[in-house]
């Protein structure tokens, strides 16, 4: 079997998430709302399903991004940071998922754009998030 894109689950033959889902509905009112969300509950509750349910309703790949921390996961990975240049010489700057996806949002500001981080809780969040943990927390 292979993944069908568009779809929440890598199992072909799974439904498809209905657009009233009432979880989705609220998943996307709170998005709205405040700008996030966390889904959070014990292994097997459907939360990834839930987000990439959600992200994939966003239709355009470039609006969308999937990340899942582990621990060797970093601030580089996450925002920004220097790797060597591909001629050798020196490093340059690159943008990690969350400022690429900034970037993209803030170029068209009237689309809605979709990063979901799974396995939060996994990273750990001083050196993923760096100084933006601040901002996370207020």
């Amino acid at each position: 079997m292979s993944a069908v894109a568009g779809h929440a689950s890598n199992n072909p033959e799974e439904q498809a998430l209905a657009s009233d889902d009432p979880t989705l509905l609220k998943i996307v009112s709170v998005l709205r709302e405040y700008g996030g969300v966390i889904l959070a509950g014990p292994p097997g509750t459907s939360k990834s399903w839930y987000a990439a349910a959600n992200a994939l309703s966003h239709g355009v790949d470039v609006r969308r991004a999937f990340v899942q921390l582990h621990p060797s996961y970093q601030y580089e990975d996450f925002m920004q940071g220097l790797a060597p240049r591909l001629d050798g010489v020196g490093f340059a700057r690159t943008d990690g998922i969350l400022v690429r996806m900034c970037r993209r949002a803030s170029a068209t500001p009237d689309v809605e754009f979709v990063l979901v981080v799974d396995e939060l809780s996994r990273g750990e969040p001083a050196r993923v998030f760096g100084e933006a943990l601040t901002y996370l927390e207020q």
